[in-house]
Parts: structure tokens; sequence; C-alpha cells
């Protein structure tokens, strides 16, 4: 429920499309949830949230995208395509009215306490059209926070109700032997 929320305020808040999903490996499945999207954009969304495509794109060679929390991916930036991976050949790359290109997009991390990173949010088609400066995405960074903390606890429980279970079949299997 933490996912939607998220992306329910990102709708609310101008964002015709979002998603979000959880990178960190303890969760078993990949954990998603989108809004405005397609039923083939989301299955492309699915293959975008892969883990391993996320772990080098909140370091330092993306330092000039970065608006606060947030990391603006523009499509005119030939860098910008390169670092993410991402190929122009047969893309229309005209400036977009108000400097907002239908391929840009932001994303940013969802993080624990101790800064490591548990999940990502993406964010595309601004009702603005136009590249969102730090202050517009201010209330989105706090709720990134907030869910960051609620989806740290989770793991925390989940850990915590998992070796409760090793030790209760541990001394399960000491009574039946003893």
């Amino acid at each position: 429920r933490v996912l939607e929320t998220i992306t329910e305020s990102a709708k609310r808040q101008g964002w015709g499309r979002s998603f979000a999903f959880i990178t960190d490996r303890r969760f078993p499945v990949n954990l998603i949830a989108e809004t405005g999207f397609t039923p083939e954009e989301c299955r492309i969304t699915s293959e975008i949230s892969k883990r391993e495509l996320w772990v080098d794109r909140f370091g330092e060679k993306f330092e000039d995208y970065r608006i606060g929390d947030f990391y603006y991916i523009p499509w005119l930036d030939e860098r910008a395509r390169t670092l993410m991976g991402f190929s122009a050949e047969g893309e229309d790359t005209a400036p977009a009215a108000e400097g907002w290109h239908p391929n840009d997009f932001i994303y940013a991390p969802l993080k624990a306490s101790n800064g490591d990173i548990l999940g990502v949010v993406v964010l595309d088609s601004p009702e603005s059209e136009r590249k969102p400066g730090k202050m517009e995405l201010e209330p989105l960074s706090i709720l990134l926070r907030v869910a960051g903390e609620v989806i740290e606890r989770i793991i925390y429980e989940k850990d915590i109700r998992i070796r409760t279970e090793i030790v209760q079949a541990i001394g399960d299997s000491a009574v039946a032997e003893g």
C-alpha cells in the first residue's frame, strides 16, 4: 500500500504517470505500483524496474541531473541518454513546449534511514509540461522520506518474524530430541 500512496500522491500533484518499485533484495518479488500507464507500458516498467539497472543511477555520474532528492533526465541531453543507456535513433529530438520533452522523466530513491536504497520512484508527464523546480518536488520528497522509513520498518519486522520462526523451530527440534 505504501507504493500506491506514492503514485496516487504524484498524480494529485500533477504527474500524469508514475511508478514506484522496491529494489531491496530482501523482498521475494519485485513490488510495483503504477499510475497512468497502458498495459504495454506496464510490461515495460516491469523490465525497467530490475534492480541491476538502478544500482549506479544515484551515483556521482548523475549529480549534474539532480534536483533536490530527484534526478531529472532530459531526453535532449545526449550525455543523460548515454548514461541511462538510451538511444535517440529514430526518435524526435525537437524541443517540446515549455521545455518538457515527452521522453523526459524524473526519478528519486526510496531510502532507508542509513541511506541504503530500498526502491525507486519514477515520474513522467507533468501537467505543467515543464521541468519542475526543487520547491515543486519538495512535497513528494517529504513523502518519499517517510515512505522509505515505512518500507524499512516492514523489512525489519519481516526479518524479526523470520528469525523468531527459526529460533522456535530450533527450540521445537531440541525438545523433540530431548
